[in-house]
């Protein structure tokens, strides 16, 4: 099955301990709310 639907994406950077994920974690349920399908991936580097 093809699809000409975009795919939307958003993204979120800043410093360690700025609140990210905090943010995320309540905004992700309002999303979902809203009928979408979310997926998350999350990435760090340890110097």
């Amino acid at each position: 099955m093809e699809s000409n639907k975009l795919t939307p994406v958003i993204g979120f950077a800043g410093f360690s301990g700025s609140g990210k994920t905090t943010l995320l974690e309540q905004v992700i349920p309002h999303l979902k709310n809203q009928g979408l399908r979310i997926g998350v991936l999350k990435h760090s580097i340890t110097p």
